[in-house]
C-alpha cells in the first residue's frame, strides 16, 4: 500500500508541485492519502491526466473496442482504443430500421439511439441473420426509465442463402454484410466493446467534459461515503429516476433515512468507462459504467454501478442511477 501511495504521489507532484514525501515526513501517511483523494476530485488533475489521451469517443479503463453506428449515413465504424489511440479497424455500410428516429415501442421498425453493451454472441439464429449476431442490452437502464419497449436488437449479418432476398431495412437491428461481420467477430472481444448508435452528427466528447465527469464521480462518492446528505442530493437532477423507478422525491426521502444513521461506509470505485450518449432528448448525456465495492458493518455489495449524467450549465447532474 505504501509503495502505491508513493508512486501516485510522484505522479501527482508534477501536476500540483506538492512535495508528498515532505507531507508524509511531517504529517504522516493519512495526510498523504487525504491529499490524493482531494486530487481525484480536482478537474485540473484530470485535465493533466487526459492530456495525451484521445477521448473523443469517451474515456475507457476496460473497454477496448468502440463500435460507432450512424443511422443517417448507414455506416459502422469500429475503433481499437488500445492506449487511447482510436485506431479504425473497420468502416462499412450497414442496414438499419425502416423508419428514422429513436426506437420507442416494440414493432415500430426503428433502430434505437444510445449506448449499448454487447451481451453475447449467437450463432443459432437461422440462415436469414447470417453467420453470427452480437446481442445488445436494449432496452438499457435509461431506455426503461423512458418506458421504451421492444427487445432483440442485434448486430447481425445477411442471409446465408443467396436465393433469399435481403430487404433494404431491418425491424430495428443493424445488419452488416457477412464478410465484414466475420472480420469484426475475429477482430474484437465483445466483452470489452461498447456500441454507440447515433443519428446524424455525432457530438464528440471533449477533455474538459470527461475531466469534469471524472472529478464529479469522486466528489459524489466522497459525499456519499461521508453521509453528507445535502451535498450528495444536490448532485441529482430534479428529473432523476432510479433504476427501480423512484422519482427524485421518493429517492430523497429514502436516502435521507439512510444518511441519518451515519453508518460508516467503505466505498471503492474501479474500471470506470464513460461514453458520450447520443440521444433524442436534446441533452448532453454521458453513461458512466464502473465497478463498485460498498461495505458497511451490516451490508456488502461488489458489482456494477451505472450512472447516466447530464452536463448542464457547466455542472454535472445524475439523471438515472442503478
Amino acid at each position: 500500500m505504501l509503495k502505491k501511495i508513493i508512486l501516485a504521489s510522484f505522479i501527482l507532484s508534477s501536476l500540483y508541485a506538492k512535495d508528498y514525501v515532505d507531507i508524509y515526513r511531517k504529517q504522516g501517511i493519512t495526510k498523504v492519502k487525504q491529499e490524493l483523494q482531494s486530487a481525484l476530485k480536482d478537474k485540473t488533475y484530470w485535465l493533466g491526466y487526459l492530456q495525451n489521451k484521445n477521448v473523443t469517443l469517451g474515456y475507457y479503463e476496460t473497454v477496448r473496442y468502440i463500435l460507432l453506428t450512424n443511422k443517417k449515413t448507414k455506416q459502422l465504424r469500429v475503433f481499437d482504443n488500445k492506449s487511447y489511440k482510436l485506431n479504425e479497424i473497420l468502416n462499412h455500410g450497414v442496414i438499419v430500421g425502416k423508419y428514422e428516429g429513436d426506437k420507442q415501442d416494440k414493432g415500430d421498425l426503428k433502430t434505437p439511439t444510445g449506448v449499448y453493451d454487447l451481451k453475447s454472441v449467437r450463432k443459432d439464429m437461422g440462415h436469414f441473420y447470417g453467420p453470427l449476431a452480437f446481442v445488445t442490452d436494449y432496452p438499457n437502464m435509461l431506455d426503461r426509465t423512458k418506458h421504451k419497449s421492444g427487445y432483440g436488437i442485434w448486430l447481425h449479418g445477411y442471409p446465408l442463402d443467396a436465393n433469399t432476398t435481403r430487404n433494404a431495412y431491418t425491424k430495428g437491428c443493424i445488419a452488416l454484410k457477412n464478410h465484414a461481420l466475420l472480420k469484426l467477430g475475429g477482430d474484437i472481444n465483445y466483452r470489452k466493446s461498447v456500441l454507440l448508435i447515433n443519428s446524424g452528427h455525432f457530438q464528440k466528447a471533449s477533455k474538459d467534459e470527461i475531466a469534469s465527469i471524472l472529478a464529479f464521480v469522486y466528489t459524489w462518492k466522497s459525499a456519499w461515503q461521508d453521509s453528507d446528505f445535502n451535498t450528495y442530493i444536490s448532485y441529482y437532477s430534479k428529473d432523476f429516476k432510479s433504476s427501480k423507478g423512484k422519482s427524485i422525491k421518493s429517492f430523497t426521502r429514502y436516502k435521507k433515512r439512510l444518511f441519518k444513521q451515519k453508518e460508516k461506509k467503505t466505498i471503492k470505485l474501479s474500471r470506470i468507462n464513460i461514453s458520450p450518449y447520443p440521444n433524442s432528448y436534446n441533452k448532453r448525456i454521458f453513461r458512466v459504467a464502473m465497478g463498485e465495492s460498498y461495505h458497511t458493518k451490516r451490508y456488502g455489495f461488489d458489482g456494477d454501478k451505472v450512472l447516466y449524467v447530464e452536463l448542464k450549465n457547466g455542472k454535472v447532474y445524475i439523471i438515472v442511477e442503478g
